[in-house]
């Protein structure tokens, strides 16, 4: 008797993984959106440097973050009214890519003003904590590809930290291609197959 038990509890749980994870399944939409506006944003930056070109950084990077922050906001309240239920796994997802934005944020702005990190160390600081988000999402999305790529972001960003240089700004515009832009696109057609097979 307790044998049948475990198995239907068991077999309940798996139900339930799989259910939230198809409810959570996300558009990729928003890894592309700030995946092209970083990008955008790494490759000024180069130029800027190579050719000693005198831009207002803090206004160049306000313009992109703004950017991707307002479509953020907006995206998810379209996906939020559009929800049929929402899952705990769905919740821990959107709380770790909230937080880890909140981080590169602050990071990004506060830590020029203030002096508290070098200006350089940025982007691997950045891709440190992205990593971080790409390991989680992975995980609930039970995706190998997408898991593995936090290792991608944490060996970029190791690698910036002992070696920088101007090569940082087009080493992380080539790795958000990569391990951003490609993902996000994987998803969204794995969205979009979804929403076909419903």
């Amino acid at each position: 008797m307790d044998t049948i038990d475990a198995r239907q509890e068991l077999a309940f749980i798996k139900k339930v993984i799989t259910d939230s994870r198809t409810a959570i399944s996300d558009d990729g939409k928003g890894l592309i959106v700030w995946g092209v506006l970083v990008t955008i944003g790494m490759v000024i930056m180069y130029v800027t440097f190579q050719l000693d070109y005198n831009i207002s950084k803090i206004l160049l990077w306000a313009v992109l973050i703004g950017a991707g922050w307002v479509y953020t906001f907006v995206h998810e309240m379209r996906r939020g009214r559009e929800k049929r239920f929402s899952t705990f796994g769905g919740k821990i997802l959107g709380s770790v890519w909230l937080g880890c934005g909140i981080v590169m944020t602050i990071i990004g702005f506060l830590s020029p003003a203030t002096g508290a990190v070098k200006p350089w160390a940025i982007v691997p600081i950045t891709s440190l904590v992205i990593g971080i988000g790409y390991l989680v999402t992975g995980v609930i999305h039970d995706d190998r590809w997408i898991r593995l790529s936090s290792l991608g972001w944490w060996l970029g960003g190791i690698a910036m930290l002992i070696w920088p240089g101007y090569y940082m700004f087009l080493l992380f515009g080539a790795m958000i291609i990569v391990f951003q832009i490609f993902p996000g696109i994987r998803l969204y057609r794995q969205w979009k197959s979804q929403l076909a097979s419903e």
